[in-house]
């Protein structure tokens, strides 16, 4: 008899550990603050600035779903997910004559780990199209921030096309991103 209530004592101990367990992926310290990865959320973008003789302006728009299963490969937390959105590009000459684009993108497969205060969004398993502006699209690289927030830095690159009168091979753009969680 003993040992059955041993072993109840054992089992509830261990169901509350398993609780806690699960609590604790999702939540990261960053230099001792308490950090929720949200399940959805925006990457809001801006990238802008003169290259190669063009204005380059950037917008990206990009949404985030992710699963709340995760895996644990050494010190870093790894979600899976889908996402897509967009990301305009302007470029325009000194005569503001250019060519703005606005494609849709869909990621179907979206990888985010969690590592330190580091974070990678992981989109490339998307094919590949020998465009900069998508080469640079596949990896958003961040930092969790002590204030809770997620920012990184991006570039906005051209889509190297020139063909049918399009032309978007001269000039690249870095700006900043954030995640904006949805409620």
């Amino acid at each position: 008899m003993k040992k059955i209530g041993l072993l109840v004592i054992v089992f509830i101990w261990m169901m509350g550990c398993n609780e806690d367990l699960e609590k604790v992926p999702n939540s990261k310290k960053v230099n001792s603050t308490e950090f929720d990865l949200p399940l959805h959320f925006w990457v809001i973008g801006n990238a802008a600035g003169d290259s190669e003789g063009r204005y380059i302006e950037c917008v990206c728009e990009l949404i985030f779903e992710i699963d709340s299963n995760y895996s644990l490969r050494k010190d870093t937390v790894i979600y899976r997910g889908t996402g897509g959105g967009h990301i305009s590009r302007k470029s325009l000459d000194e005569n503001e004559e250019g060519i703005a684009l606005i494609p849709d993108l869909y990621f179907p497969y979206v990888e985010v780990k969690v590592f330190g205060d580091s974070i990678v969004m992981d989109v490339s398993n998307f094919p590949t199209t020998g465009s900069r502006f998508y080469d640079e699209t596949e990896f958003w690289k961040g930092k969790l921030l002590e204030n809770g927030t997620i920012e990184g830095r991006w570039t906005c690159a051209p889509f190297d096309i020139y063909e049918g009168g399009w032309v978007d091979t001269l000039g690249t753009a870095t700006g900043t991103w954030i995640v904006e969680p949805i409620e």
